[in-house]
């Protein structure tokens, strides 16, 4: 079995300086693995090792996301090996042409998972997890919910779940990405903004 996180490495915007007659300087905006992706990483990781799999990232982006400094940020988060399609061309591709790639990069992996963090840090859309799942033919669980002591709900977005519980529960819920929230609420309806 081999797990894949799909990972971005992107410049973090709260790193770009807006200027006065308001163009933005991205020079010194730093490259790195987005903000959410180090989440989806860890689950893997604890996926992957409950089931004796190999933990494989997958990205698409620029030809930055080939040097070695991106390579070094990416493994360090815990991954056995990458798969990248790093070309200056897939820059100006939309979600849905990166999605495509991602899946096939998953295929190359013969995952059979695919995790993905809750966004991207550039651009947080949260569309890419549906994506890929649907050019894989995959059923896709944008969130995991953890209702405490051990029992574990699927949700599928974008259908509703909800649960009455007993007020004095804390109950924890968060996304394949890990995304947790605590809440004393006796129910919730509501999401956030989903996978990348």
């Amino acid at each position: 079995m081999t797990v894949a996180v799909a990972y971005k490495y992107a410049a973090n915007p709260q790193d770009a300086n807006v200027r006065s007659d308001g163009s933005v300087d991205w020079s010194r905006a730093k490259a790195a693995v987005s903000d959410y992706d180090p989440v989806a990483v860890e689950v893997g990781r604890k996926l992957a090792e409950a089931a004796g799999a190999e933990l494989v990232g997958i990205s698409v982006g620029g030809k930055n996301l080939s040097s070695s400094m991106a390579k070094k940020n990416a493994m360090s988060k815990g991954l056995d090996r990458g798969l990248i399609l790093s070309d200056e061309a897939t820059t100006s591709w939309n979600s849905a042409k990166i999605a495509s790639a991602l899946a096939e990069l998953a295929k190359q992996a013969e995952a059979e998972v695919v995790l993905t963090g809750d966004s991207s840090i550039d651009e947080g859309v949260g569309v890419m997890s549906a994506l890929v799942a649907g050019y894989l033919g995959w059923p896709c669980f944008q969130e995991v919910v953890f209702d405490y002591p051990g029992r574990r709900r699927l949700r599928n977005r974008p259908g509703c779940w909800r649960r009455h519980s007993h007020p004095d529960r804390e109950r924890q819920r968060g996304c394949l990405c890990g995304h947790r929230r605590s809440s004393r609420e006796g129910a919730f309806h509501e999401g956030h903004s989903g996978c990348r």
